[in-house]
């Protein structure tokens, strides 16, 4: 999930998204917040429907206790 931060944050959203895929397909069960952000750049790059897919499927199955948390859930029901 790093390296799809790192393209993420120096703006190679084509990149960034091709690591949120893998990193969802391989440790989403584990870290369930792949989702939102694989979510957030498909929509940067105009690919809404899937976005609203990738959403969908992190708040059915997203679990929030934390604030932080608790915040990514609200941005992600606001997206």
């Amino acid at each position: 999930s790093l390296l799809a931060e790192s393209y993420l944050y120096n703006g190679d959203l084509n990149d960034a998204e091709k690591w949120y895929e893998r990193c969802v397909k391989n440790f989403a069960t584990k870290n369930p917040e792949l989702i939102y952000w694989l979510a957030h750049v498909q929509k940067k790059n105009g690919k809404y429907s899937e976005a609203k897919l990738s959403f969908e499927q992190f708040l059915t199955g997203y679990k929030a206790v934390s604030p932080e948390q608790k915040a990514l859930r609200q941005k992600a029901e606001i997206e």
